[in-house]
């Protein structure tokens, strides 16, 4: 086992250190610098925190509601699943089975419920349902299933959008 020897001049080099006038100035000077950043804070946060002018924090609640559920449920991530890795078939062959039909068709008939009804929540409701249909319906090539399914992924985000709680 090895032991740790101290110098015998150590205590010596150190002395002469500490008892050096500039190096004494410059250790009280950041003492005096440490206490007084402490004290500012310490001060900042007692004001922070217990100020009138505190902001009071929001929740926010996004909407729920089993309709817009369904369009995020295991049937859909499939077809979410394929856009991420850039599968357009797969996109096009989920979008037109019925079930995907049905669960649209569902979203479309339905109102947003009262305690999330906000004029814009209403239209991007709208839109989005409007989005999807043209999704179902989209026959054509790469491109105008790739457009569609990223315009009702947009409308979908804004239903989706949550408001603050008061």
């Amino acid at each position: 086992m090895r032991q740790w020897q101290v110098s015998p001049d150590a205590p010596f080099f150190i002395y002469r250190c500490l008892s050096s006038k500039a190096a004494t100035t410059e250790l009280v000077e950041g003492i005096n610098r440490m206490k007084n950043t402490l004290c500012f804070l310490l001060l900042a946060a007692v004001i922070g925190c217990s100020g009138s002018g505190a902001t009071p924090q929001t929740e926010l609640k996004p909407p729920q509601w089993a309709e817009l559920d369904a369009l995020s449920s295991e049937s859909v991530r499939s077809m979410m699943m394929g856009a991420e890795m850039g599968d357009w078939n797969a996109v096009k062959t989920e979008a037109a089975s019925p079930e995907f039909k049905a669960i649209v068709d569902a979203f479309a008939s339905t109102d947003v419920p009262e305690e999330f009804a906000t004029d814009a929540r209403k239209r991007a409701k709208d839109d989005a349902a409007k989005k999807f249909q043209a999704l179902i319906e989209a026959g054509g090539g790469k491109g105008s299933i790739e457009d569609t399914y990223q315009a009702a992924q947009e409308s979908l985000a804004a239903v989706r959008a949550a408001d603050p709680v008061e």
